[in-house]
């Protein structure tokens, strides 16, 4: 397979995952596909929340949203959204056949991906399958293969996130309308995967009750849209005072400024977890059902707890057909010592 040359000047789109967790461990690749050909014009190609997720980061030329292939129209939309970047090269970074041939279909002459579902037809430039677990900067860094072998050997640097001015104010606004607080504890215990990443509500309450009286830290409840009841629960089994945004979702771009102003964050295996160590803010990750080789990544800051002894896990179901004793069994003192133990090391 020939290397990709590219000219001065030349533009690159990069299509990127869907899962936000999975596009925030994708910065690293982007650094360096940059740091190696610093003249490109990079332009990533996603969904809307993807575009907030990514704004501000300086190494990006520009985003093109592409719409949920539905049908015929919308392949059609997203692949004219495609082409009209004239890009030299596409890298597809999901495995979804759709995305191969949004990039078939806009005229991209290098298509890199990896084999799916009878879609290696229409990439140019085909990579080795998915492979056994290992941590999703890695995993994105091998497209760099293409370009130049000996761009793979190098060391990825650490995913990373921008907060914007107009993001800081969206957190101030809201921040200061609440009680306030000299420091905030983030939780994020919803997960968009199933419950079974989910911690039991009754045990998270149980560990924010006692980090806030030991620590004096505002709980600061986070979710997306489709987890606003779990959040309003959690504050309703918690009571005051807490901070839930469950009447008002944050965007994902006041999501990040909250999270910069957090002390320390709880959640699940999800994108918050890849959001704030992107920007450097400390965490406690609980795992249930999933592969905590995946997400081994820019663990400088992470604390990572999960069952050991369970051989039902990593199951990867998102409903657990037994007991789910992968996350029920995390008892809540456990999940405290953990969380003071990641900010005596801050």
């Amino acid at each position: 397979m020939a290397g990709i040359r590219l000219a001065e000047g030349d533009t690159v789109v990069v299509r990127m995952p869907n899962p936000l967790g999975d596009a925030v461990a994708a910065t690293a690749f982007l650094q360096g596909l940059k740091r190696a050909f610093p003249s490109l014009r990079l332009v990533l190609a996603g969904r809307h929340p993807g575009r907030e997720l990514l704004a501000g980061l300086d190494f990006v030329d520009d985003f093109a949203v592409v719409p949920k292939v539905k049908n015929a129209k919308d392949l059609w939309r997203a692949s004219r959204s495609l082409a009209r970047q004239e890009a030299a090269a596409a890298v597809v970074l999901p495995n979804s056949w759709s995305s191969a041939l949004e990039a078939r279909l806009a005229g991209i002459p290098h298509r890199i991906g990896r084999p799916g579902t009878r879609r290696r037809w229409l990439l140019s430039h085909v990579l080795d399958p998915v492979g056994p677990p290992r941590p999703m900067t890695d995993f994105y860094w091998e497209f760099l293969a293409p370009f130049g072998d000996a761009l793979i050997d190098q060391k990825p640097p650490s995913p990373t996130l921008s907060v914007t001015s107009e993001e800081k104010a969206l957190a101030h606004r809201r921040l200061a309308q609440e009680v306030e607080s000299e420091a905030y504890l983030a939780v994020a215990p919803g997960a968009a995967f199933g419950p079974s990443k989910v911690y039991p509500l009754d045990q998270m309450a149980e560990v924010l009750r006692i980090l806030r009286q030991r620590l004096a830290w505002m709980p600061l409840l986070l979710g997306s849209p489709s987890e606003a009841s779990l959040l309003r629960e959690l504050a309703e089994l918690l009571g005051p005072p807490v901070i839930s945004t469950h009447r008002q979702i944050a965007g994902l771009g006041e999501m990040k400024a909250l999270l910069r102003r957090s002390r320390l964050l709880l959640t699940m295996d999800t994108a918050a977890r890849h959001m704030a160590a992107a920007l450097g803010v400390p965490q406690v990750v609980l795992y249930g059902s999933t592969d905590p080789r995946w997400s081994a990544f820019q663990l400088e800051d992470t604390t990572r707890l999960w069952q050991t002894d369970l051989p039902c896990r990593p199951c990867h179901r998102p409903i657990c057909p037994t007991e789910h004793e992968c996350l029920a069994g995390l008892e809540p003192k456990t999940v405290v010592q953990a969380c003071l133990q990641a900010i005596a090391t801050e």
